[in-house]
């Protein structure tokens, strides 16, 4: 949904004179992967310039349109979760859920690099999802406005929790902290974990919008 956010603002009057917002694939920040062209029927994000700039989009638990392709529908879970397994994105907007990949020997099943919040996340993170998180930590020492928005970083999600933790606590350029969550379980979590005096709390994204 973030990227399809900034690619409609690429198309918005209001934002041209800022230069290119959605640079894809380049937005994420991955040193390896390969670029999937889908049938000409199906609509597709437009490529960037690898030197041009953009938002940058640091997907630290993977993403739908990230994938491994396999041999089997049904693989095994040490191939599914395998760090070095190679890793495709797609030019699709929409993404299917029966996606396959052809190529000229076979055409192989795809399942989404997506990394759920588990304890000892680090043995089933990918590869190359590694420099995506030392982009992030440099992002979160340097940030100074920050806005939670759909995620209540559960207990089980240990890295991510220390990630954030660790970086907002030393990071002394921070002006704003707003958590944007129906739940004031959610907001405490971050009051927990950030250490801040100050931080702000909305129940839904009109609020915060207004504010």
């Amino acid at each position: 949904q973030i990227e399809k956010t900034l690619n409609r603002l690429e198309g918005v009057r209001a934002w041209v004179h800022l230069g290119r917002i959605f640079n894809f694939p380049y937005c994420y920040c991955l040193p390896n992967y390969k670029l999937s062209e889908p049938p000409r029927r199906v609509a597709t994000f437009d490529r960037g310039d690898p030197n041009d700039t953009g938002i940058r989009i640091l997907k630290l638990h993977g993403s739908l349109n990230w994938y491994s392709k396999h041999i089997s529908r049904d693989p095994t879970p040490s191939t599914l979760l395998n760090p070095n397994r190679e890793l495709v994105i797609t030019r699709r907007i929409e993404i299917s859920t029966d996606m396959t990949y052809s190529s000229e020997k076979r055409t192989m099943h795809t399942f989404p690099i997506v990394v759920p919040p588990v304890t000892h996340k680090a043995r089933i993170l990918h590869k190359d999802l590694a420099s995506v998180w030392s982009e992030a930590q440099e992002a979160l020492k340097k940030s100074t406005d920050f806005v939670v928005f759909g995620y209540s970083c559960p207990q089980q999600d240990f890295e991510s929790a220390n990630l954030l933790s660790r970086n907002i606590r030393t990071n002394e350029r921070i002006r704003d902290f707003s958590v944007i969550d129906p739940s004031p379980v959610t907001f405490q979590r971050y009051v927990d974990l950030t250490g801040l005096d100050r931080l702000f709390f909305y129940r839904s994204a009109n609020a915060f919008l207004r504010a």
